[in-house]
């Protein structure tokens, strides 16, 4: 074999392993269209074939033998009869991916294949005439005949046609796919050209598969990422379906069934707190400020209660100005306060940076165990959030429910109501937000935080004696002025001594049960601590709260 019948060999070799594989991937599609996926299997076993009918009749030229002789006739007539048939198969491929059940089958079509047929016929007559398209000389050579140039005629005009409808339906079809397809018309027409005017290499042959491969890598890019979009389509779809789109929360639906399922499935161990809120007057914000307003306060309400969800909470927006979180396994009251002084105090300081008078009053149905009905939860947080409302709003009610009843959270509520009445009498209008809530009892050195952070009652537990509590409250000051103001203020000697009138810091007795004393705050604000005397199952004892201030003119 010369050098050019081994390049031809080892180029198609290598064109049969490609399409081998290209095959194998079109096979295993599991989401390609059927009729399409049937037209491409037999497009790349066409090529397969064509690939080694050229190489089998490099091999066998030249050589000597009947063997080489037949071997030789049949790999030409394979390699014609292919490329015949090839113009038919791309024909009906390029009607699969533009049909879409929508357009018949085009007279140019048909055209298409009346010339593939008149093609495989001439190719028939030619193995018995040495002067149609070729014939094989004495020497075991492939030879053109004279009537070879018909036979590129006839492919070229099948290009032709096959062309004419590509482009008149071009825009079914996305542009990279277009052009790919194009490569099938331009490529074999180079090649055809070249091999009128010189033969050695097989160019035909190899554009036309590389054409091919190009065009199905092309087409399969395209099919995974229409896939990607119709996914993308179908979670957007989704996801509209089951969001507000507003605040991005579940709507009341979908939000509401997530909260259902596990309410309905809590076993005995289980526990979860139930949030509903509300925004205080709505219709007052909306009338005073206009609807623009309102659905950004409706927006930044769902950011601030979503902002202390975990992934597995479940919030959504119950209603025009509602809200309805559930936070799954929740069960310490201390941290469902935090949760709540958290959200409160974001909304209490946009709200003041605006310059708008928006708050908001909370129900929350505290959970444990299991046996109760989605709708008794949202009950009793419906119930909570009536009280806080009747309570003045701009305030949370808490109620527990368990298997032996339920038992609503009342110390809380008591504290809240004797400094509400107590600053009753400022003239300047305080909002405030509740950081610390201590229980100390210094004659039976008993120590508890109602309210507070890990770190607070984490230390408070640890403590000796009721100086290490003050100290520990007189520590969460950075200046020392503060620190010597709370000290002296909670000292036990001035608890003691406390008969109702103004002593030592005591910036005004706002009630006659409750002493307060005013001090700089870590926030470049005011703090109020309150010393609330409390009578617990015979235990006298007092309330430390410390309280952040805002005070603005009323």
């Amino acid at each position: 074999m010369d050098r050019t019948a081994v390049f031809n060999i080892a180029f198609e070799m290598w064109g049969i392993l490609i399409c081998l594989f290209a095959f194998a991937v079109i096979f295993l599609q599991k989401n390609n269209n059927r009729d399409k996926k049937k037209v491409s299997l037999c497009m790349e076993a066409a090529c397969i074939i064509l690939l080694v009918a050229d190489m089998l009749s490099w091999y066998y030229q030249g050589r000597s033998g009947q063997t080489a002789y037949y071997m030789l006739k049949i790999s030409n007539f394979g390699v014609f009869f292919i490329n015949y048939l090839y113009m038919t198969l791309f024909t009906f491929y390029l009607l699969v991916i533009l049909n879409r059940g929508e357009i018949k089958m085009p007279a140019r079509a048909r055209g298409v294949v009346v010339l593939s047929a008149a093609g495989i016929v001439l190719l028939i007559i030619s193995q018995f005439s040495d002067k149609l398209f070729y014939y094989i000389d004495d020497n075991n050579f492939y030879n053109r005949s004279s009537g070879y140039l018909l036979s590129q005629l006839i492919a070229v005009a099948g290009l032709v046609l096959s062309f004419s409808i590509l482009l008149q339906y071009k825009k079914r079809l996305e542009k990279r796919v277009f052009w790919s397809s194009v490569l099938y018309f331009i490529l074999p027409c180079i090649s055809t050209v070249v091999v009128i005017f010189y033969y050695g290499i097989s160019f035909q042959t190899i554009s036309v598969v590389a054409s091919t491969q190009i065009m199905f890598a092309v087409d399969m890019v395209e099919m995974d990422r229409s896939l990607a979009r119709s996914r993308q389509e179908v979670e957007r779809t989704k996801y509209e379906a089951e969001h507000d789109l507003l605040t991005g929360m579940y709507n009341k639906t979908a939000g509401m069934q997530r909260i259902r399922e596990y309410i309905d499935n809590m076993t005995d161990e289980d526990s979860a707190s139930l949030v509903f809120v509300d925004i205080d007057d709505f219709k007052s914000v909306n009338d005073t400020y206009g609807h623009a307003v309102g659905d950004y306060w409706i927006e930044k309400v769902a950011k601030f209660l979503r902002s202390d969800c975990y992934e597995e909470d479940v919030a959504c927006r119950y209603g025009g100005d509602e809200y309805v979180v559930l936070h799954k396994g929740l069960s310490d009251i201390s941290v469902l306060e935090s949760k709540v002084i958290r959200f409160a105090r974001k909304l209490q300081r946009k709200a003041m940076e605006r310059g708008q008078n928006v708050h908001c009053s909370a129900g929350i149905c505290q959970i444990n165990g299991s046996g109760f009905s989605t709708e008794e939860c949202m009950n009793v947080a419906d119930t909570a959030l009536y009280e806080a409302k009747k309570k003045g709003k701009n305030a949370s009610v808490i109620h527990s429910i368990s298997r032996d009843g339920t038992d609503r959270v009342t110390v809380l509520d008591k504290i809240e109501t004797d400094i509400k009445k107590a600053q009753s009498r400022v003239e300047a209008r305080i909002s405030y937000m509740y950081t610390d809530i201590i229980y100390v009892n210094y004659e039976n050195n008993k120590y508890r935080v109602i309210k507070g952070d890990s770190e607070l009652n984490n230390a408070v537990s640890c403590a000796n004696n009721y100086d290490e509590v003050i100290g520990l409250i007189s520590n969460r000051f950075e200046s020392d002025r503060s620190r010597k103001i709370v000290r002296d203020f909670l000292s036990r000697e001035r608890m003691e001594s406390y008969t109702g009138g103004n002593m030592g810091y005591q910036t005004e007795n706002l009630r006659r049960r409750v002493l307060s004393v005013s001090c700089a705050n870590n926030h470049g604000g005011a703090s109020l601590i309150h010393a609330v005397p409390v009578d617990e199952d015979g235990d006298r004892g007092y309330f430390v709260v410390v309280q952040d201030l805002d005070i603005y003119a009323g």
